[in-house]
């Protein structure tokens, strides 16, 4: 047996279940009995109630019965059995849902019915071949409708063509046509509406000069025939052509720069440092790109169908220079658990989506980007990637060690090359009043550690100015302004304590020699745990960290 006739017994069957749910909770339906049904007369169905009516062909030949609300079945004899079932073909207009019947016998009586309307609605019998007509297109061509195209199709805006007709149709061969040039076209068919998916193709007309603003493009589509007969054709020859006026050539997105080069699992740094180019997003188009639209990039995380999670949305305007559009996303912490404060980090999704667009060229058509899931923007999705870096230091002469005007001072930072810093201060007292001495950034010499195993590791060195403190009082060594690579706040992490005086004591003070702590390498690897200084000395040749301070171990 054909699709349609199982189709048609779970419709059936759908609204026979429908009813005995419905009539469980409540009483028996009312019956409503429409009558005898005539043809191109619009009869009206009202919902929760048991609906029949009769219906006799005039003539034999194909019916169609279209509902907008829930459709009966039809039954060829009075006991409305399951085996007395009419086959039809189910399918979805502009005006409803539609059933037609390739065959129904003239003279004979059919009957319809339902034991529960569930959606109110009319029905409407059409008896023969309904004459196949063009109801609507998109974009509109009616210069009645306010929806009309203006005379200007605009591919970024119309990347696809959308025929709908009054019934269900089939096709054959279609075209896009630009002067002597014929390209042809794929039609996607759904019931009444045929659809065409052109934009690649107008823009290898506009790219070969095949077109230009003014110009007429048509579309012709040929043997255009009614789904359940093939001999009713649409205007009579099967054939429909439609010129449209075209817009001038949209500008067109060339190249993409940053962090997004690929529509999908593009990674996406949780932390960019503020002007990173890294962190900054560019869309390059072949003409000026109009500056007083203000383009968006428009950041969505999290999971829309999950409502006690929620959904951050965050806006970065673009920054328009010529032909170019950039989105700074640099400057900014992104984590997972920054986006969505409060929830279970395995409840997160690793996946954040970002939309570029309101980008116009300067003759007001929006840009083209060639996307079809979105012909006006630019839609990427990104996997968060979480930087986290361990940030230590060590200090010579050791901390603890007494410090004074020009004293040479080294400090060592692990991932030193992922900070940046504005100067580097110390804090004293003189006079029991509170001071700070600044050594200018430009003052410091910087090399890579030589001894680094991941070529990040930094040695800082500078001279101690001249300064006066009290003897015996702390002095505070640290970098101020500290930035790092992965956003978090590092300055506690390069800090020294020294005392005031005038001895140039570097050895292990009392306090490190008795500190228990694990031991590291400079990867940041344990390689032991709850040790002193001196219980070290079993370690290979190499470089480790114990609370926090560089460990040279010869």
């Amino acid at each position: 047996m054909s699709h349609n006739y199982y189709c048609n017994r779970f419709l059936a069957v759908l609204v026979s279940l429908t009813s005995v749910l419905f009539m469980a909770v409540s009483a028996k339906a009312e019956i409503v009995d429409l009558g005898v049904l005539e043809p191109d007369v619009t009869y009206d169905v009202p919902i929760y109630k048991e609906v029949k009516a009769s219906y006799t062909p005039s003539v034999t030949g194909p019916v169609k019965i279209l509902w907008t609300c829930s459709p009966m079945t039809l039954y060829s004899s009075p006991d409305l059995s399951e085996k007395s079932i009419v086959d039809g073909s189910h399918s979805y207009t502009d005006g409803g849902q539609l059933i037609s019947y390739a065959s129904l016998e003239g003279g004979h009586t059919y009957y319809l019915h339902t034991q529960m309307s569930i959606m109110a609605g009319t029905l409407v019998i059409r008896e023969g071949d309904t004459k196949i007509e063009l109801v609507r297109t998109d974009p509109c061509i009616d210069p009645s409708d306010p929806n009309f195209y203006n005379d200007k199709f605009s591919v970024s805006k119309n990347y696809r063509i959308n025929l709908s007709f009054n019934y269900p149709v089939t096709v054959g061969n279609c075209f896009l046509i630009a002067g002597s040039e014929r390209q042809s076209i794929t039609p996607v068919v759904s019931n009444a509406t045929v659809s065409f998916d052109v934009n690649d193709i107008i823009m290898s007309f506009y790219n070969r000069d095949l077109i230009k603003e003014g110009d007429s493009m048509t579309l012709r589509v040929l043997q255009i025939k009614d789904a359940t007969n093939s001999d009713n054709k649409y205007n009579e020859n099967g054939k429909l052509e439609i010129d449209f006026k075209m817009a001038a050539k949209p500008a067109e997105l060339m190249e993409t720069r940053g962090f997004s080069t690929k529509v999908t699992n593009n990674p996406f740094n949780s932390y960019y440092v503020e002007g990173d180019e890294n962190g900054i997003m560019t869309l390059v188009f072949d003409r000026n790109i109009d500056a007083a639209k203000a383009p968006v990039a428009q950041l969505a995380y999290g999971n829309p169908d999950n409502l006690e999670l929620g959904v951050y949305r965050e806006n970065v305007m673009g920054d328009v220079d010529g032909t170019t559009v950039s989105f700074d996303f640099s400057g900014k912490l992104r984590r997972r658990i920054d986006m969505l404060p409060g929830a279970e980090v395995s409840q997160l999704p690793n996946d954040l989506y970002i939309s570029y667009s309101n980008i116009f060229s300067e003759d007001g058509q929006m840009a083209y980007t060639g996307m079809v899931s979105n012909p006006t923007g630019f839609s990427s999705s990104y996997v968060i990637n979480e930087l986290l870096y361990s940030v230590a230091a060590d200090f010579t002469p050791a901390r603890g060690s007494s410090l004074k005007p020009g004293d040479e001072v080294e400090i060592w930072v692990m991932n030193g090359t992922k900070i940046s810093y504005e100067n580097i201060c110390f804090d004293y007292t003189d006079g029991g009043e509170a001071r700070t001495a600044v050594i200018a950034a430009e003052d410091v010499r910087t090399e890579i550690d030589q001894d680094s195993l991941t070529g990040d590791d930094m040695l800082f060195h500078f001279t101690m100015p001249e300064f006066t403190a009290d003897a015996g009082t702390v002095i505070t060594l640290y970098m101020s302004g500290v930035t790092c690579a992965d956003g978090l706040d590092h300055s506690s992490d390069v800090r020294g304590n020294y005392t005031a005086g005038t001895s140039d004591v570097d050895a292990i003070g009392a306090d490190d020699a008795d500190v228990v702590a694990d031991v590291f390498d400079v990867t940041g690897k344990p390689v032991l745990r709850n040790v002193t200084r001196l219980q070290m000395n079993s370690l290979d040749k190499g470089v480790y960290i114990h609370n926090g301070k560089k460990i040279m171990i010869r």
